[in-house]
């Protein structure tokens, strides 16, 4: 069975099979073959009749024309053609009656057909309708939204450019307070350590054995140890670095004398206190205030991942 055209119905992308149609269609099918079998018995049932009709246009045909009247014999009576021309008679009039009411049963299918695709054009129609006048509202929705969107842009625009002026204003505060603060800080001595960005930029470095040495009757240089060692515990976490008053004999090569000033940094190799990427010089780089002296000196008899900071009395202004 083969599917027409108006069969076929796409609903949200997909194909639905109108099966009221296809119904109609096969049942009108079936019925056009009664149609065509009834013609096909009505033509056997006059070849059936052809014999007999044959030998009475025969016999009439003598008696006309040649005064010939001519009776059936027995055999011709008792001949097979006379119940093969009853039976054609029979097929005829069979055929023509099956023929008359399919072809009756096909037109009733067709006009039901027809009404079924009006039925469907037509709701395919008012779909339409409703869909383009869905359309247009949405148009219409959307054109305002876009004015609204517009509107929207601008009052955002505005409200950048205040928050602009704001931040700007507030960075200007900042900065002065920033630079009341250094003032302070550079007028007390104070060392001041930024922790978290001293962290931050320490992490991606490899890990050191880290040791950090301070004066006990010192108590600034002791806050100040306690930033550095923080500083390196979260940057590294393990292996937990190292905090401890300098004791009076701690030598390491003979680096460090007895009341040494500023911050020292003695590493296996220069490689721990100079270079953009090193400990010392991140330590440096990340004071709040204006670095203090500090000084950087190799011991060999470190170990390469081991680094001692010694934090000295702070300078003074």
């Amino acid at each position: 069975m083969s599917l027409s055209l108006l069969s076929m119905i796409t609903v949200n992308g997909s194909v639905a099979v109108d099966t009221v149609r296809l119904g109609l269609e096969s049942d009108s099918a079936r019925w056009f073959s009664v149609v065509k079998y009834s013609g096909y018995a009505v033509a056997l049932g006059c070849a059936l009749e052809a014999p007999e009709t044959f030998h009475i246009l025969k016999r009439w045909w003598l008696l006309r024309f040649r005064g010939e009247n001519r009776e059936e014999s027995i055999n011709e009576k008792r001949s097979w053609l006379v119940p093969a021309a009853a039976a054609g008679l029979l097929a005829i009039v069979l055929g023509i009656f099956l023929e008359t009411y399919a072809e009756g049963r096909v037109s009733d299918l067709d006009a039901q057909l027809r009404a079924h695709e009006s039925d469907k054009i037509t709701a395919a129609e008012s779909d339409a309708s409703e869909a383009k006048t869905r359309a247009a509202k949405l148009e219409t929705s959307n054109k305002q939204l876009g004015i609204e969107l517009e509107k929207s842009k601008a009052e955002n625009l505005a409200k950048e450019r205040e928050l602009d002026a704001a931040q700007r204003k507030t960075a200007e505060v900042q900065k002065s307070a920033a630079a009341a603060f250094t003032v302070f800080v550079r007028r007390t001595g104070e060392r001041l350590l930024n922790i978290e960005k001293f962290a931050k930029e320490m992490k991606p470095f490899p890990r050191k054995d880290v040791e950090i040495w301070y004066t006990d009757d010192d108590p600034e240089a002791k806050k100040f140890a306690e930033d550095v060692w923080a500083g390196a515990l979260n940057a590294w976490g393990r292996p937990v670095p190292t905090l401890r008053v300098r004791k009076p004999f701690d030598m390491v090569c003979n680096q460090i004398e007895g009341g040494q000033p500023g911050i020292t940094v003695i590493a296996h190799d220069s490689s721990g206190y100079t270079g953009t990427n090193s400990f010392g010089v991140t330590l440096a780089r990340n004071l709040l205030v204006f670095p203090p002296t500090w000084v950087g000196t190799p011991c060999d008899k470190l170990p390469v991942n081991k680094i001692i900071v010694n934090i000295g009395v702070r300078d003074r202004m």
